[in-house]
């Protein structure tokens, strides 16, 4: 009988002295916004493009645009049927990305993702030129508006003064005949 209470006596205070029951100090909510991140790195801007992507997050995806001197150059098809493609600026991408990934688009539940496969890269000092395949998919709840595309991209990304990596052009082109990241800018604004 005494073994066994001085067994409970030790468990009882071995469960006392580690607070397992007490109640730990609430924690401030996380703050999204920097989910992502910035690319402090060349090669990280696509995957901080894709993290964007998969949590709906408007201004991670801006970060990584020059609001100065951005430039969209859509695939020549999209254009034909979309003039208004051009300028594509900051202001367009910005209206076009926060317009997506509002609810009334794509709803919270929805997948958004994208997928880049690298074919070229080119740097030079603070710059480089990256030509990749991408497979870009949209869960949005639009009419005649395709969920996916595929295409290459060829984007030009430029160090910034606070050393985070920004894209200053962005070139769009076919490889088939499946829609393009022109074609869902054209139909999301």
């Amino acid at each position: 009988m005494c073994r066994w209470m001085a067994i409970i006596c030790l468990l009882g205070f071995g469960v006392a002295g580690c607070d397992l029951f007490s109640t730990r100090d609430a924690e401030e909510p996380g703050d999204t916004t920097d989910l992502c991140g910035p690319a402090v790195s060349s090669d990280q801007v696509m995957s901080v493009l894709d993290c964007a992507f998969q949590f709906h997050l408007p201004e991670n995806y801006l970060e990584l645009f020059s609001a100065e001197d951005y430039e969209f150059i859509p695939d020549g098809a999209a254009l034909s049927n979309h003039q208004d493609l051009l300028p594509w600026g900051y202001e367009e991408e910005a209206a076009h990305i926060r317009r997506l990934f509002s609810a009334q688009v794509v709803p919270p539940d929805s997948l958004v993702w994208v997928v880049f496969e690298e074919e070229d890269v080119l740097e030079w000092g603070d710059s480089a030129s990256y030509l990749e395949n991408y497979t870009l998919h949209v869960g949005h709840i639009l009419e005649g508006v395709p969920r996916d595309a595929i295409g290459r991209v060829e984007l030009t990304v430029d160090r910034t003064i606070d050393g985070t990596w920004v894209i200053r052009k962005w070139r769009d082109e076919a490889i088939g005949l499946e829609a393009t990241w022109s074609e869902i800018r054209a139909l999301i604004r």
